[in-house]
């Protein structure tokens, strides 16, 4: 796995809501994890639990010897390995020394890491205790197994989340899996989850192909065409204008990610026109995407103020620009719970037949003006109640809108580029 981050986590997760390095008793962790909800244990299985095992190889679980990575390595790919330690003693089946909970020697330790902590790249052996380590596993005295796509060790000093990229038997889906279950143990309880390792966690889910909304399980609805958003995000932000402007960055295999930036609004602009301002994250005023706001303003422009210059990205060596896969799903998921209603009411309150793409044009205007203004609601009603040709129809609309942008603020020096996106929208609705 390549590098990804250069933060120092400052806190680990499962009860503790802040923590600096060394600042922590162990015992509080281990409180915490023992707490997990999990079904009561009957030592007096255990035997029968080991006999049990199915010979052949599980591939469920982490093994001595297993490849392990950090996401604060620089190392393209790590040869770090996780071994058992004398003092804890893992577990002798199917063929393998089977880790536990306390297993957590690394050899070799990291080296090369993005962020170093004088001069050493290594985890904090006073948090040598694996998160998410599964009590259903029973391995006797107080041990548990741990899961490859579960388990995972936040790094104090140097920063970084070590977790299994090779549970010694075959390749697994790690990475995406933990990134994910961090996220959602985030969403239920923000507090118990530090910012830094949120932002550890969400770019990892990012370059393995996941992000907030899987990790939320959101269903997209069909309403807003593929063809109509497709249309919207053009307007929005044109690749070839974003790449000139330095917005983008492109992978060895082609691959275009986008870089958050200025527009000069007092906000964070993501992707295609999401835009994140100090009201974005205040949950009274946004409680439908203060959420998601949170995660995207603490995962990917830390720290980052509002007021920026127009037309600049925010660019860090220590954060890559989000793919645009993810930046789809932000900006579809933002026009399902923000927009797409108030169009679904002005239709229905107005007893309006619309087809797909007046439709969309509708829901396209709205995004672009943040709400449309009565006079241009009256000029859409007026054409369809008065059944007015498509002339006469996109003539009053347009004339509307000019009405509308002409009194606006700084109308001298954007009036043109609005009323192109204006005509756009227009080529929409009348398509």
């Amino acid at each position: 796995m390549g590098p990804i981050s250069i933060f120092l986590l400052g806190g680990l997760v499962l009860g503790l809501a802040t923590m600096l390095s060394g600042c922590s008793r162990q015992e509080e962790v281990n409180e915490e994890n023992d707490n997990l909800e999990n079904p009561p244990i009957d030592e007096k299985k255990i035997e029968e639990n080991l006999d049990n095992e199915n010979n052949d190889i599980d591939t469920s679980w982490i093994v001595s010897g297993a490849l392990v990575v950090c996401t604060n390595a620089m190392e393209i790919k790590s040869n770090s390995k996780v071994m058992k330690n004398s003092e804890s003693n893992g577990v002798i089946t199917q063929k393998e020394e089977e880790l536990c909970q306390l297993d957590s020697k690394i050899e070799p330790l990291f080296s090369k890491c993005s962020d170093m902590d004088d001069g050493i790249c290594n985890y904090d052996s006073a948090y040598e205790k694996w998160n998410d380590y599964s009590k259903n596993k029973i391995l006797g005295n107080g041990k548990y197994g741990l899961l490859k796509e579960q388990a995972y060790i936040v790094c104090i000093n140097g920063g970084g989340l070590i977790f299994a990229a090779d549970d010694g038997q075959i390749m697994g889906n790690s990475g995406r899996e933990i990134a994910l279950n961090i996220i959602k143990q985030w969403i239920d309880n923000p507090g118990n989850i530090s910012d830094k390792l949120l932002q550890e966690a969400g770019i990892l889910a990012s370059q393995n192909g996941a992000n907030y909304f899987n990790a939320i399980g959101y269903q997209f609805d069909p309403n807003f065409s593929t063809y109509g958003m497709g249309v919207l995000k053009n307007i929005e932000l044109n690749l070839s204008d974003a790449k000139k402007k330095g917005y983008t960055v492109q992978d060895a295999n082609g691959n275009t990610s986008v870089y958050p930036y200025y527009v000069g609004d007092g906000a964070i602009t993501f992707g295609y026109g999401v835009a994140i301002n100090k009201d974005s994250l205040d949950p009274a005023k946004e409680k439908r995407l203060f959420q998601m706001c949170q995660y995207y303003y603490t995962v990917y422009t830390p720290g980052a103020q509002f007021n920026g210059t127009a037309g600049t990205p925010i660019i860090s060596s220590n954060i890559p620009a989000i793919p645009l896969d993810e930046l789809d799903a932000m900006f579809e998921y933002v026009i399902r719970e923000k927009y797409q209603e108030g169009i679904d009411n002005f239709v229905n309150d107005n007893g309006l037949t619309v087809n797909q793409n007046e439709y969309d044009a509708l829901v396209a205007m709205k995004y672009n003006m943040g709400y449309i203004p009565k006079k241009i609601l009256d000029a859409i009603v007026d054409s369809k109640q008065n059944n007015l040709s498509d002339t006469v129809a996109r003539k009053n609309i347009r004339q509307a809108s000019y009405n509308y942008y002409s009194t606006l603020k700084n109308a001298n020096r954007y009036l043109s580029g609005w009323m192109n996106r204006v005509d756009e929208t227009l080529d929409l609705y009348f398509k």
